[in-house]
């Protein structure tokens, strides 16, 4: 019985003081939906602090599970040695590196250890059925790559920030690293939610020319590193030039890098990756956004979700107390289910969509949106103390 009890205490130090929050946090959207249903709620504390781990994880190599989900969502944690900063460190976000083996240390720390000598801890999200773990269901929800799987890449984001200390300002996400040069085989962008993420590092390995981002508006505003030996140089020019174009522009650093010109040979090093730690910051959130709802496009973009699938363009603006949004190729359109975030109490609000207006007054603050505003600042970083969804 002692050493039950022992084993029980330990369990709860490991996966935070109270588990009933911690898996709210981090599980999809529809377990966290129904745990706020349940009665539990109603006496979970509202602080992240209370669903942090006690212990950090010490510095190295981790194979972690998800909280709260079934079948197991498994991901790798990397943790450099040495104390971290007092706002944390920052946090890079990359494939596992292929071949797909069972999860194995010594190819994670050879693909980005320059990641790692720089201060970055690592998270390798491992795809379902990949790395050894075959029995897993492979399904796009179950992918932290798949734009599908957006709620699982940021349900591991919110774990891992809940075992060591991330500066969540400073995430960047890395595209796959090829194998071998080929026409088939060159860097790709990954497919994810980009609000959590400051900035996107792209290797072009093996002279591959940068590829055009499949969404350019997803990175509007963002860093992107364009990180090759200098060949292709006019398609790289003219990504970077398309991405300046932006509106906000993205801002993009070409790197020339003699270390990434034979596959073979591909080395990410820190002497390449520090100098441009500086700027990879992530932006405050943009009054003003825009952005088409479904289709390709994550629907939750910085302070504002729809519910719309119909890839309509949403252009909305916050001022002050005032919310205004647009539809501007249907300007008679209705917009279904927008609920938007503040980091602070605005006090009285007004929302119109499409000069119609559909909501005014104070924003109704109870146990249960609390809850729901401590989860959007565990998943996305972003300070978050009042939630209004609107019904027109």
């Amino acid at each position: 019985m002692r050493f039950a009890a022992g084993v029980l205490l330990t369990a709860a130090v490991l996966t935070g003081q109270h588990p009933g929050l911690r898996s709210f946090l981090v599980s999809p959207d529809v377990a966290a939906e129904a745990w706020l249903n349940s009665a539990e709620h109603a006496t979970a504390p509202r602080s992240l602090e209370a669903a942090r781990d006690q212990r950090d994880l010490a510095p190295g190599y981790h194979v972690l599970r998800l909280p709260g989900v079934a079948p197991a969502v498994v991901y790798v944690a990397v943790v450099p040695a040495g104390a971290a900063p007092a706002n944390g460190r920052p946090l890079l976000v990359a494939p596992a590196p292929r071949p797909a083996t069972p999860p194995d240390e010594l190819p994670v720390r050879a693909a980005y250890g320059g990641f790692l000598e720089s201060g970055f801890t690592v998270l390798v999200p491992v795809r379902p059925g990949a790395m050894g773990l075959k029995n897993a269901p492979v399904t796009p929800e179950r992918d932290a790559w798949s734009l599908r799987g957006g709620d699982v890449m940021a349900g591991l984001l919110a774990d891992l920030c809940l075992r060591t200390p991330v500066d969540r300002e400073q995430l960047v996400v890395m595209g796959r690293l090829p194998t071998f040069p080929s026409t088939l085989n060159q860097a790709t962008w990954p497919k994810v939610e980009v609000t959590p993420f400051a900035a996107c590092w792209v290797p072009l390995a093996g002279g591959a020319g940068a590829p055009s981002p499949p969404d350019p508006l997803r990175w509007a505003g963002r860093g992107v590193i364009l990180h090759g030996c200098g060949m292709a140089p006019d398609k790289t020019a003219l990504v970077a030039g398309a991405l300046r174009s932006l509106k906000p522009p993205a801002s993009v650093r070409v790197l020339t890098d003699p270390r990434l010109r034979w596959i073979d040979r591909v080395q990410l090093h820190r002497r390449s990756i520090e100098p441009e730690m500086p700027t990879l910051r992530r932006p405050g959130e943009p009054r003003t956004i825009s952005f088409r709802a479904g289709g390709d496009h994550p629907g939750r973009h910085e302070w504002l979700s729809v519910s719309e699938t119909t890839g309509l363009e949403i252009r909305a603006r916050r001022q002050g107390a005032e919310v205004v949004i647009e539809t501007p190729a249907a300007p008679a359109a209705t917009v279904r289910a927008l609920t938007v975030w503040f980091a602070g109490d605005p006090g009285p609000v007004r929302v119109s969509v499409n000069g119609r207006p559909v909501f005014g007054g104070t924003i109704p603050h109870d146990a249960r949106t609390a809850l729901r505003c401590l989860r959007r600042e565990a998943r996305t970083g972003r300070p978050t103390s009042r939630v209004l969804t609107v019904r027109p």
